[in-house]
């Protein structure tokens, strides 16, 4: 165990954070603009990811050289590239992939590689162990037994772990999700992230410096603004919210990360 005096720690920079919320509500684009450049982003989905920044416009233009990204071919792709490329390379703010220098790292999303591509490919192998006795073509050949759920949060805290030790590193690190009310893990919950799993959803949270949920912003004629709103902090304790750190004035803000984080 290595051991570090309170006086010769530095201050760092890198977090990890979740940004979470309905589909359309301007996550991915808020996040690509406003978090410090250059900037890689591991695109987990399979639609283009030029259509995310219809919203930015203009704006998208100026930025198109301080963005580059990932586009994974296979699930497997993830995993290897955060522990065998980038967390190697990660070192006082900044890590190396393809012989380019990044200031921050944002997959996206997190909910969509667990919940559609690892479910999908736990289904797949599931059926063809033959785990279940098919009665029901459609309903039994596409189940998952405890087993695999279990498998599912190990890779999502594997995952959670990487980005984690990467961020400690001075890189700034956001991972995004969709939103769900009444999640199936906690049902106390009005809003949370969609994550498949009880024992995920129980346990994400310890890897986070910050989560915030994204919601729409109006003006008085009730046309939709963008940036939207995030919320780091819920008063009633009804939506998942997390932050730690420098005390925020007002824990609910425009969703602009480099002005929340005094970052340039």
């Amino acid at each position: 165990m290595e051991v570090v005096k309170g006086t010769d720690l530095k201050e760092n920079k890198g977090k990890f954070g979740l940004i979470y919320g309905a589909s359309e509500v301007g996550k991915s684009t808020s996040c690509i603009e406003s978090m410090p450049k250059k900037l890689l982003a591991i695109h987990c989905e399979k639609r283009n990811p030029d259509s995310s920044f219809e919203a930015l416009e203009d704006k998208y233009n100026n930025i198109r050289n301080e963005v580059d990204f990932g586009l994974l071919k296979k699930q497997e792709e993830l995993l290897e590239t955060l522990y065998t490329d980038i967390l190697p390379s990660a070192n006082n703010g900044m890590f190396t992939f393809a012989g380019t220098e990044y200031r921050s790292l944002l997959i996206d999303s997190l909910s969509h590689f667990l919940n559609v591509e690892i479910l999908t490919e736990m289904e797949d192998q599931t059926r063809k162990a033959e785990i279940f006795k098919v009665r029901r073509d459609i309903i039994d050949s596409y189940r998952l037994d405890e087993m695999a759920y279990g498998s599912l949060a190990s890779i999502g805290h594997r995952v959670c772990n990487a980005l984690k030790m990467i961020s400690q590193q001075g890189v700034f690190v956001v991972a995004i999700a969709s939103g769900t009310e009444s999640p199936k893990w906690n049902k106390s919950l009005v809003y949370a992230p969609l994550f498949a799993g009880k024992k995920f959803g129980n346990e994400f949270l310890v890897h986070l410096d910050f989560v915030g949920m994204v919601h729409q912003r109006t003006n008085e004629q009730g046309e939709i603004l963008y940036p939207p709103l995030v919320s780091f902090k819920s008063p009633s304790n009804d939506f998942v919210a997390k932050w730690t750190g420098k005390h925020l004035k007002n824990h609910t803000g425009i969703l602009n990360l480099s002005k929340i984080f005094n970052l340039s």
